[in-house]
């Protein structure tokens, strides 16, 4: 069990590689056919979408390494006093309300940080692109832009409220694996909470079974 964990600890990190790749690579290659070409404003809005996506399941999978590798670290240390159980536990803990929590360094989450802020920062040239770029000067220079303005203005809706959405779940996901819920301090204690009442249950229910009378007497 443990080499199945860690082995899903690092395809989760592979993932989150594999996500940052070909949300940069897309971005860049539309960026560059956007230089190139004469293209509507229009074109910057799929790589928005696309790198807050990205940075969302990124930083999703950061939070699932962290409970995998606070499960790990207790099977190191406690392995001969508790029956380990990962599906099971996962279930409960996920069930456990989260009241711990903690302080990491930077360093800890280097990686996820800077490339959930590399995806902020393209996502900034993109918004800037689509509101002040060439495309949408030379498209407001046209004559079509009489014919495309309300549609346009819908559009700058959408893209301001994407960047906002992005921004502000960027920031909490930050928060709680820096000093929040998800450090790696309150995940140990979210565990060692949720594997001592598994185990309690598990002990009423089988005293319950070797003794059914019990609880009618009682």
């Amino acid at each position: 069990m443990y080499k199945s964990i860690r082995q899903e600890i690092l395809d989760q990190k592979k993932c989150q590689f594999n996500l940052f790749g070909a949300s940069v690579t897309i971005t860049a290659a539309i960026l560059a056919y956007s230089a190139a070409s004469n293209v509507s404003p229009i074109v910057f809005i799929p790589p928005v979408i696309l790198n807050m996506l990205a940075t969302l399941l990124i930083l999703d999978k950061a939070t699932s390494i962290q409970r995998m590798v606070g499960y790990l670290q207790l099977m190191e240390h406690e392995f001969k006093d508790h029956k380990w159980k990962w599906e099971y536990h996962l279930s409960k803990f996920r069930k456990t309300p989260s009241q711990y929590t903690g302080i990491e360094g930077f360093r800890r989450h280097h990686y996820v940080v800077t490339v959930a802020t590399i995806l902020l920062v393209l996502n900034g040239l993109c918004c800037w692109l689509f509101f002040q770029g060439p495309a949408v000067q030379a498209l407001r220079a046209s004559d079509r832009w009489s014919s495309v303005a309300e549609f346009y203005g819908a559009a700058e809706f959408v893209v301001i409220g994407l960047i906002i959405v992005h921004f502000i779940t960027a920031i909490i996901r930050w928060s709680q694996l820096m000093f929040g819920k998800f450090t790696g301090g309150a995940v140990r204690a979210r565990w060692i909470e949720t594997i001592k009442n598994a185990e309690s249950e598990e002990k009423m229910v089988s005293d319950n079974s070797l003794n059914p009378t019990a609880k009618a007497t009682g």
